[in-house]
């Protein structure tokens, strides 16, 4: 009965992750605040993982945007969340967040248009899991603000 238990707690908590991902940052992930006015890009999106697992979103960076991308994870993944940006044209990858320890927020400026590939993958364990927990990918967008006189 007590495992029973167990795995009526682990469905009904991977159910419930799967229902809520799509509004997981919202609910528990963090931006940075600064005095600029970002607009979340439609391309934001959550995704139910299981561990060494990946999602791919597309995306168009346009010139004379300054972007906002942050990572954000649940328990599961204590917020290691590998993030690859690809160049879609030229196939290379022109950022990889695993050079700075898996950090969870990227700000740039975007000079010319870019065809990209945004890869969120997960962890793989040394031990095989069945469990699964939320990520996301928050994007936001400004226009680059005019500076000097």
């Amino acid at each position: 009965m007590r495992w029973l238990s167990l795995l009526l707690t682990l469905f009904c908590t991977n159910t419930i992750s799967a229902q809520n991902c799509d509004a997981f940052f919202v609910n528990n992930c963090a931006t940075e605040f600064t005095k600029f006015i970002y607009k979340e890009n439609a391309a934001s999106s959550g995704f139910l993982l299981s561990p060494g697992e990946g999602q791919c979103v597309s995306m168009q960076f346009e010139s004379g945007n300054d972007y906002r991308i942050t990572t954000c994870s649940g328990p599961l993944y204590n917020g290691v969340v590998q993030l690859l940006v690809i160049n879609r044209t030229t196939g290379k990858i022109v950022y990889d967040n695993a050079s700075c320890e898996y950090c969870s927020t990227m700000q740039f400026s975007c000079k010319n248009d870019i065809d990209a590939e945004l890869q969120i993958i997960v962890p793989q364990f040394d031990t095989e899991s069945d469990l699964s927990d939320c990520v996301s990918v928050h994007i936001e967008e400004m226009k680059t603000p005019v500076l000097g006189f």
